[in-house]
C-alpha cells in the first residue's frame, strides 16, 4: 500500500510561526462576543442559584449512599460543577469593560 504524500508548507520568512510559544494561544486573540440572555440571567443570578444547590444538595436531599461528610462534599462538586458549566465565574478572570 502506498504512503500517502505529506505536503509541508513553511511559514513566511516575514513572520515565523512557533507552535510552542504560547502567546500564540492566548484568549486575548479570541473575538469578543456579546453577552446572550442566558448568559446575562447567570451572570445576575449564578451565585444565589450555587447556593441554592449547594443547600439542597448537602443538607435537604437524602443520598442513601452517602453519610454526612459525603453528602456536603457532593454538595460542594456539584456546586462547582454548576459554576464551571454555567460560567457564573469564568475560570479565565474577569474583564472589565
Amino acid at each position: 500500500m502506498a504512503t500517502p504524500s505529506v505536503k509541508l508548507t513553511t511559514p513566511p520568512a516575514d513572520q515565523p510561526y512557533d507552535p510552542l510559544d504560547m502567546n500564540n494561544y492566548s484568549l486575548n486573540k479570541l473575538p469578543k462576543r456579546p453577552m446572550g440572555a442566558l448568559g446575562r440571567f447567570f451572570y445576575a443570578w449564578g451565585l444565589p442559584l450555587a447556593a441554592v444547590i449547594f443547600y439542597l444538595t448537602a443538607y435537604v436531599l437524602d443520598f442513601a449512599i452517602l453519610d454526612d461528610r459525603q453528602q456536603v462534599m457532593f454538595g460542594l462538586f456539584v456546586t462547582a460543577l454548576f459554576l464551571w458549566i454555567s460560567e457564573t465565574v469564568p475560570n479565565y478572570g474577569i474583564v472589565r469593560k
